[in-house]
């Protein structure tokens, strides 16, 4: 039977079999004559979006007459992976009454309501469940332009099954919106803190050659003082020791980290991915970041900056600040700070790297240990709070999910 594992109560009977062309008409109209000058593009949290607003600049050409014309309620598919969007992703246009957009995207708009509500279609590709008809489709590791190698004709030939009423159809829009609205709402949430973070480490640290900071806590004064980060870590090592000296690497007891594995965004321990293998070849390249230091990565990656909590194993990428004189945390985030605006003023560079020289010699400026633990337990906590709401933003996902999944054929 062509029925969902979940329904709603008092529905039941098959729902109606079709290909996704049954239900959609193709758009192609172009936009002759410059009807819209809004460039769109596809995001998959926030949906068909302007450019401008989303990239902060126009990626798409200066003359969009060739571009795909898309009025409010049309559909487009791009075939470009994302994070949680490994075959793409599906938007209607919501946010505008038309806008334009590349003709590498597949649009389409229902044929009638008759055939299908809008509002379901729109909650169909919310769901992964036409993620596997793509992957059918698709060429195995097939690529044009980073977009996935499926025709406008192969998409449209996906399977989707409709329930035989609108009523029905409704209720699973409205379940996927108030889905959809709680994820964002938790979005929204987790984003503003973030900015907050931002703010603060602005505001709490001193700018453009300032001596004190704008914001400070109760009972600090003074002047912050100028130093170089050389003259705050004891020693400075590329990478770290050789590695080849410790019998608990080659057992494979220390973990294994790269560059990739620091967010940028935290300054707290990486995340682990993998481990020193104990039948792995010695390389005597491989280095030992001690316990209690601070990791900057000065390579690929360059300007990523971790507290280093435990030991840990790695390439040469790093170079290891050892034996801090002063708080470890707030240290990490001053030397994260005093890196991004160096590299910040090269933007438009070509960025290799930072040398051993480079980077011990750069200056910050400090306050007494005492504030600058303070400091340090400040932003931990909002770090803290920013993982509680992340992992709420998470369950959320997994939530909606796997309600979605289940909710269509």
């Amino acid at each position: 039977m062509v029925t969902p594992e979940i329904r709603f109560e008092g529905f039941e009977g098959e729902w109606d079999s079709n290909q996704l062309s049954d239900l959609v008409d193709r758009v192609m109209r172009r936009n002759t004559g410059l009807q819209s000058k809004l460039p769109l593009t596809i995001s998959a949290q926030h949906g068909l979006v302007d450019q401008v607003t989303y990239f902060n600049n126009q990626v798409a050409s200066a003359n969009m007459e060739n571009y795909l014309l898309l009025y409010k309620g049309d559909f487009a598919y791009n075939k470009s992976t994302s994070n949680g969007y490994p075959w793409g992703a599906v938007k209607r246009l919501d946010k505008y009454d038309k806008g334009t957009l590349s003709v590498l995207y597949i649009a389409f708009r229902p044929k009638s309501e008759a055939y299908v509500n809008s509002g379901f279609l729109s909650s169909y590709f919310e769901a992964d469940n036409w993620h596997r008809e793509v992957q059918i489709r698709a060429s195995e590791g097939a690529r044009n332009h980073g977009l996935l190698n499926i025709s406008a004709n192969e998409f449209l030939e996906i399977p989707l099954s409709v329930p035989t009423t609108n009523e029905e159809q409704s209720k699973i829009e409205h379940f996927t919106e108030n889905l959809l609205g709680a994820e964002q709402q938790q979005t929204t949430k987790v984003e503003k803190i973030k900015l907050l973070k931002q703010s603060m480490l602005v505001k709490m640290f001193p700018q453009d050659g300032a001596s004190v900071p704008e914001i400070r806590f109760e009972g600090f004064t003074g002047d912050w003082k100028l130093k170089t980060i050389e003259s705050i870590a004891a020693k400075t090592l590329g990478g770290g020791t050789p590695a080849t000296s410790h019998a608990e690497y080659w057992n494979g007891n220390i973990p294994w980290i790269q560059s990739s594995d620091l967010s940028g965004e935290s300054i707290e321990n990486p995340t682990v991915r993998r481990r020193v293998s104990k039948t792995g070849i010695k390389n005597s390249a491989t280095m030992l970041i001690p316990e209690n230091s601070i990791a900057v990565v000065t390579r690929v990656g360059v300007g990523k900056v971790s507290m280093m909590l435990e030991p840990y194993a790695t390439s040469q990428d790093f170079i290891s600040l050892v034996d801090i004189k002063g708080n470890l945390r707030f240290i990490a985030i001053a030397v994260k700070q005093t890196i991004q605006a160096s590299l910040s003023q090269l933007q438009g560079s070509t960025i290799k790297g930072i040398t051993r020289d480079e980077l011990i010699s750069k200056k910050l400026r400090v306050p007494s240990t005492e504030e600058q633990a303070a400091i340090g337990s400040y932003f931990r906590q909002l770090d803290k709070l920013i993982e509680l709401e992340e992992a709420k933003l998470a369950k959320l996902t997994q939530l909606k999910t796997a309600f979605l999944s289940k909710m269509f054929v």
